[in-house]
C-alpha cells in the first residue's frame, strides 16, 4: 500500500480506533492522529473522506449496513471478471443461494459462510456485521 493509500484507508476508516488502523496500515498511532490534525486543519478532509470511500472496510450505516448488502457489493466486484456461475462454484454455493444471501432473504450456514468470506477474501465476521474482529 502506498502512502497516499494509507492515508485514504485511514480518513475513510475513522470509526476505527486508531490502534486497529495502525496495524492494518503499519503506521504509529501518533501518525494516524497526524493524518486526522493535517486533513482537518487544511479543510481538506470531506475532500479527503469522498475519495477514500474505496478504501472502506466496513461502514458502520448506509448502503452496506447488511450482510445482503456487503456480500452483493463484493459479488459485484467479482463480476468484472468472472461470472456469476464462476463465482458461485468458486464459492462452492448454489446461484440460487447466493441470489437469496444478496437480497437478503437468506444467511448461509457457517460452512458456506466460511467458504463465502474464503473467496472473497473478507473475514466471516465482517459479512455478517459489518465489522472487523479484531
Amino acid at each position: 500500500m502506498t502512502d497516499k493509500e494509507k492515508l485514504l484507508f485511514v480518513i475513510a476508516n475513522d470509526m476505527y480506533k486508531p490502534e486497529t488502523l495502525a496495524k492494518k496500515t503499519g503506521w504509529t498511532e501518533e501518525q494516524i492522529h497526524d493524518v486526522y490534525k493535517r486533513a482537518f486543519d487544511s479543510g481538506q478532509y470531506r475532500t479527503l473522506r469522498k475519495m477514500a470511500r474505496p478504501y472502506r472496510l466496513a461502514p458502520i450505516h448506509g448502503n452496506y449496513a447488511t450482510f445482503g448488502k456487503r456480500l452483493h457489493k463484493l459479488v459485484t466486484q467479482e463480476r468484472q471478471t468472472k461470472s456469476l456461475k464462476e463465482i458461485s462454484e468458486g464459492m462452492d454455493v448454489p446461484c440460487a443461494s447466493l441470489y437469496k444471501y444478496m437480497e437478503d432473504k437468506a444467511k448461509p450456514r457457517r460452512d458456506a459462510l466460511d467458504r463465502i468470506a474464503q473467496y472473497l477474501n473478507v473475514s466471516p465476521e465482517w459479512l455478517l456485521t459489518g465489522m472487523e474482529d479484531d
